[in-house]
């Protein structure tokens, strides 16, 4: 007979050891009472009895409701839904892996977990970071297993989001051209491999792995035709210093071209406890987000160098007070739209497939000649992007201004600033009634479209104004206006 007093205490749930819950026998059953706790040493989960209870047990899948073997029907032990801290604390490195073949594993990289369901279990839906802490995923999570949470990053404190090269192809390259504009004599390239055929691989994740840009990361924008791709601009990246720097490779480096394991996102919030602390910060890296809403940061600190490598994501949130929020890889949606909210979100050496929408109130940076490829981009009412070096090219739409909304074409980190690209079918730029682009010296003007002529080079307050006509002397009507601010 089992005492009634205290707490009682098992190895696993399902898991094979010499005190499994499941095994408890129909005696010791009946002289539970309701409510009785059990506690799980596998899991580190405190159940209660449920003499009641016919939920659908998850006994091999979950731990919540965990029906023994001497139960036929009612009656299940129930977890309490309390996270034990002490997870986060022994294992500050969860993984996941949907190959692993128990949730009763520790969660490091020798035990990983199944699901972002029992990654949750184990730190719950807030939590407070009080050291590193990160989350690696090693395959791809289905879309009914989102991963969500709340978390509180503490001071001094690094919270990362990591996963794994997957899929990979390689090659050597017998070309790097720089694609010509002016001003500034470096920009995005394209590259040539006579073995390669380009079409599958748009929109994926490369790395440099030899030659002067070993360790610089790209994306692949656009297969050219006769082996030959549009990438975006390879950087190097650290995190720690937020330095990131362009990367010239030689005509001949070897590379390779990767996928990321595929993660839904459900709701995501990230808060620093410290807003003085200068490496509390997130990292993500070689992860394909998955979901409409993915991410967001409210803090002052707690986005510092920021990574993110990201397929598919089609919208992130950024809620900062003058933060810096470093997006410095290679960024691709196959969404309608990629937006940013927030303060000072950098947007840098990285490229998008999916239309681009700055929504009011959003003041981000972009640089390093971010490349939008095959896509517009456009300004709601109330936004105040800076841009130093800005591509886009095959575009249906070029930069698109809603009233309220102004761009700065400065000189940022990457020299002389400009907006440039071609084969942009309308308009490179559309500056509609009570917007404004603002360009801070004569050579930073914007040279998308430049030289096609009537209806398509620049469009202000519904008046074509070529290039060589900006900026106007009297703006039409004073209602919008694509001039120096010398």
């Amino acid at each position: 007979m089992l005492s009634l007093s205290i707490p009682l205490t098992f190895k696993t749930v399902v898991l094979a050891s010499t005190g499994r819950l499941i095994d408890i026998d129909a005696q010791s059953i009946a002289a539970l009472y309701p409510g009785q706790p059990v506690y799980v040493e596998s899991v580190r989960r405190t159940f209660r009895w449920d003499p009641i209870c016919t939920l659908a047990n998850d006994n091999t899948t979950g731990g919540t409701y965990v029906q023994p073997t001497a139960v036929g029907g009612a009656g299940r032990f129930v977890w309490d839904g309390v996270v034990d801290p002490s997870w986060v604390v022994d294992n500050p490195a969860m993984v996941v892996d949907t190959t692993a073949t128990t949730y009763e594993g520790f969660g490091d990289a020798a035990n990983p977990l199944p699901t972002n369901a029992e990654l949750i279990r184990r730190h719950g839906l807030l939590c407070q970071l009080r050291q590193n802490y990160s989350i690696n995923w090693n395959t791809s999570t289905a879309t009914s297993d989102p991963w969500s949470g709340k978390f509180i990053v503490g001071p001094n404190a690094v919270f990362s989001r990591v996963g794994k090269k997957l899929t990979t192809v390689t090659g050597t390259t017998s070309a790097f051209t720089a694609q010509n504009r002016t001003p500034g004599a470096q920009a995005m390239p394209t590259i040539t491999d006579a073995t390669q055929t380009w079409a599958t691989l748009v929109g994926r994740h490369g790395t440099f792995t030899s030659g002067t840009a070993i360790g610089a990361f790209f994306v692949v924008l656009k297969d050219l035709g006769a082996n030959v791709a549009r990438i975006s601009t390879p950087v190097t990246f650290n995190p720690s210093t937020q330095a990131v720097t362009r990367n010239v490779p030689g005509n001949v480096s070897t590379y390779e071209v990767y996928t990321f394991p595929q993660v839904t996102v459900g709701t995501v919030e990230l808060y620093s406890a410290d807003t003085s602390a200068t490496t509390s910060y997130v990292t993500d890296d070689l992860i394909e987000w998955r979901q409409a809403q993915v991410f967001t940061l409210r803090s002052n600190s707690i986005s510092k160098g920021i990574r993110v490598s990201s397929q598919r994501t089609t919208f992130f949130s950024y809620n900062g007070e003058a933060d810096t929020h470093v997006m410095a890889s290679c960024l691709h949606t196959g969404g309608p739209v990629l937006s940013w909210r927030g303060i000072g979100s950098k947007c840098i050496a990285g490229g998008i497939t999916g239309n681009i929408s700055m929504p009011p109130a959003a003041q981000p940076v972009f640089d390093l000649d971010f490349c939008a490829q095959g896509v517009g981009v456009t300004m709601a009412q109330g936004a105040m992007p800076q841009i130093g070096t800005m591509a886009i090219f095959d575009s249906a739409g070029g930069l698109s201004t809603n009233p309220g909304a102004v761009v700065f074409v400065l000189n940022i980190g990457d020299g002389a600033g400009t907006i440039w690209g071609t084969t942009t079918s309308g308009f490179g730029v559309n500056c509609v009634a009570g917007s404004q682009l603002i360009y801070n010296v004569a050579g930073n003007k914007p040279v998308i479209n430049s030289g096609l002529g009537a209806g398509r080079e620049s469009k202000q307050g519904g008046v074509d104004v070529p290039w060589a006509a900006v900026p106007v002397a009297v703006n039409v009507n004073n209602a919008a206006g694509i001039f120096v601010n010398a």
